[in-house]
């Protein structure tokens, strides 16, 4: 479904054909914030669609990083202050309590108990590494989507659920055309629950099969 397709749909839904009480800006940002929040929900399920990964190298004196550019939300990040040394899961650390590293032993981080914090569009690690390290930092993260902004834009969401798209459009623009979003809202929730259950099941029939042949649990 390209964007032409969804603003379509989107005008009929809100009954608004002749553009009389919305703008195409407005439209187009309702859509965008639709996509935003149906990749988010999906992310909550499963990383399989958006998942990516990073590695940094680390320089010496040196505890912040450029994020990967197309990073929209961090997963997870892992880090070593040796060459040798195994990548350590870290911990995530509220940016308010970086300077609170020498005064609360909860963030007393250390090689085997590192910390993480994203500040703005940089990844920052404790503790601060004392030596330049091929790959010591490893970033687990979701991707951001492009926008949609010309007619022939497809979104990356999986054609199964771009409906949803159009959905959270709806609800975001419902107050404006006079509409309750609340049913909306519920139709919206119950396709989620719906999408959920399928990728619960399906995984665990995977991980029974896994077992079966051996690979998981035998």
């Amino acid at each position: 479904m390209n964007f032409k397709e969804m603003f379509s749909d989107l005008q009929s839904r809100v009954g608004d054909i002749g553009q009389v009480q919305y703008t195409t800006a407005e439209l187009k940002q309702w859509l965008n914030a639709g996509q935003q929040d149906v990749a988010n929900r999906l992310d909550n399920i499963t990383s399989r669609w958006f998942g990516a990964t990073a590695e940094i190298d680390t320089e010496m004196g040196k505890d912040e990083y450029d994020l990967p550019t197309d990073a929209r939300r961090i997963r997870a990040v892992a880090y070593k202050t040796e060459a040798e040394g195994p990548l350590a899961q870290c911990m995530a650390m509220d940016i308010i309590n970086r300077g609170a590293t020498l005064n609360n032993a909860f963030y007393t981080p250390s090689a085997t108990q590192p910390f993480w914090y994203q500040w703005g569009n940089k990844l920052g690690v404790l503790p601060v590494p004392t030596k330049a390290v091929t790959k010591g930092i490893k970033v687990w993260y979701f991707k951001r989507l492009p926008l949609l902004t010309s007619d022939t834009d497809e979104s990356e969401i999986p054609l199964e659920y771009q409906n949803l798209i159009i959905l959270r459009a709806h609800i975001i623009a419902a107050p404006k055309f006079g509409q309750d979003p609340t049913m909306l809202a519920n139709m919206y929730n119950a396709e989620f629950e719906a999408i959920r259950a399928i990728w619960t099941s399906n995984l665990e029939i995977e991980l029974a099969g896994q077992k079966k042949l051996g690979g998981i649990g035998a």
